[in-house]
């Protein structure tokens, strides 16, 4: 027996699921538009419990392409290391993997 594998829906989607939702659109039509992003009417309904959530994370966000919609636990060090990086690729300094776990 295989396994589903799993897909992270873009907020962007998201978000265009909504709209679709608030035109009444039926869900097998929405599974039919977006059939490669969405399993089953499980995850319309996910979406649709989300709503608030995901309109003020879309609304708010500079990238549509966010997939999660969790907040990092540290995030004064992800801003840093993206500031690091930023500037190391200003300088041409190459950053790899060894780097960044050093």
């Amino acid at each position: 027996m295989s396994k589903r594998k799993r897909h992270s829906i873009s907020l962007q989607t998201k978000y265009e699921i909504l709209q679709i939702i608030e035109q009444k659109m039926p869900y097998n039509g929405i599974l039919l538009k977006y059939k490669d992003e969405l399993n089953d009417v499980y995850n319309i309904s996910k979406i649709k419990s989300k709503k608030i959530q995901i309109m003020a994370e879309y609304e708010s966000n500079k990238s549509s392409e966010t997939k999660s919609l969790k907040k990092s636990k540290f995030p004064h060090l992800d801003q840093n290391l993206l500031n690091f990086i930023a500037e190391c690729n200003s300088l041409g300094v190459p950053i790899d993997t060894h780097i960044l776990t050093s």
